[in-house]
């Protein structure tokens, strides 16, 4: 074989390997973007107007890879990274949804009816109905052993046993109607939102059993008798914790003695909806109304630690609910029928 040929058959191959590696290169990014939850294109197309619908957004949950939308009817239409554009729609109560929470993996979603006073738990993957509670529910949540749930009934709650499918037999009494519950990073403490006042519970494992204590309370002159606390979350290294209340105020507490830090009054005097972001409290986003919006809903950011305030969004109708995408950096609004993109900065 000649010089040049040997050449052109050199060439050749490496031509053949060139393909090869175009193709996998090809394979691989396929399967990469069919199974990543592409956050700017979903954000993208959801807030098109052909998404109106006249079922009323009643509940927006987010977690890592997956999106819930709760619905005036009860329906909730659950995407992930294989339905983007055409949601799983799960019939999960006979009225509106008013909560819905996801275990840390994923593999179960907790939904809660206040109107038709049920809690149910599915697997996200199937969309099979695992269980369901009766009883008036508000809050629930899950350790991040994904078998322990804790849920509100009224002014009590109990512990549900996954694996064993099993209640505990005591249930335990609060201050008020619970509308809010949150457990510390390292599992250790169970924080309560009631009817102006937060509680703190140790969380205890003995031999695999749960159990709670109760450790402390926190309750001021300002909270109004009427004013539930609408969100709560521990600072990342477990030492603080943030509450929210209905009229728009901020406190952040120390975990280990309870004694107040920080507080905020803003001017959101009725919240429907907040997020907390960021592991050591970045920024506070309120919906809601104020005095001088009157009806027409605001959101506010407020950093919780220096106490500044800023308007970034307004003339919101209704009650409108939100979740955050951390990728993309942005805000999704459900209100009424449709959906909205607010862009987030931290400030």
């Amino acid at each position: 074989m000649s010089v040049i040929s040997k050449r052109l058959k050199r060439v050749s191959n490496i031509k053949k390997i060139l393909f090869f590696l175009f193709i996998v290169f090809l394979s691989f990014t396929f399967v990469y973007y069919k199974n990543t939850f592409n956050e700017s294109d979903f954000l993208q197309e959801i807030t098109k107007n052909e998404n109106i619908k006249s079922d009323f957004i009643t509940f927006l949950s987010s977690s890592d890879n997956m999106l819930a939308v709760g619905r005036e009817s009860g329906e909730i239409e659950l995407y992930n990274s294989k339905t983007v554009f055409s949601p799983h729609v799960i019939k999960a109560h006979n009225q509106r949804v008013s909560n819905i929470i996801f275990s840390d993996d994923e593999k179960n979603m907790i939904t809660i009816s206040q109107i038709d006073k049920k809690l149910k738990i599915w697997d996200t993957k199937s969309g099979d109905l695992l269980l369901t509670l009766n009883g008036y529910h508000a809050d629930a949540v899950m350790m991040n052993n994904n078998s322990t749930l804790f849920v509100s009934e009224s002014d009590n709650f109990y512990i549900y046993d996954m694996d064993k499918n099993t209640l505990s037999s005591d249930q335990k009494n609060t201050t008020g109607v619970i509308n809010s519950f949150v457990i510390s990073p390292d599992q250790k403490y169970l924080a309560i939102g009631t009817v102006a006042h937060v509680e703190l519970w140790k969380i205890k494992d003995e031999r695999g059993e749960i159990d709670v204590e109760h450790l402390r309370d926190f309750s001021k002159p300002a909270y109004e008798s009427s004013e539930w606390i609408v969100d709560l979350k521990f600072s990342d290294d477990n030492s603080a914790l943030l509450v929210v209340s209905r009229f728009g105020k901020i406190s952040i507490l120390d975990t280990s003695t309870f004694q107040e830090l920080k507080f905020i009054q803003t001017d959101v005097n009725n919240v429907s909806d907040s997020l907390i972001i960021g592991e050591n409290f970045d920024s506070v986003i309120l919906f809601g109304t104020t005095v001088t919006s009157q009806h027409n809903g605001e959101v506010k950011q407020i950093n919780p630690i220096t106490g500044d305030i800023w308007r970034i969004g307004s003339k919101f109708t209704n009650m409108p609910k939100a979740t955050y995408f951390p990728d993309s950096q942005k805000i999704l609004v459900g209100n009424i029928h449709k959906f909205y993109s607010i862009d987030y900065k931290k400030r």
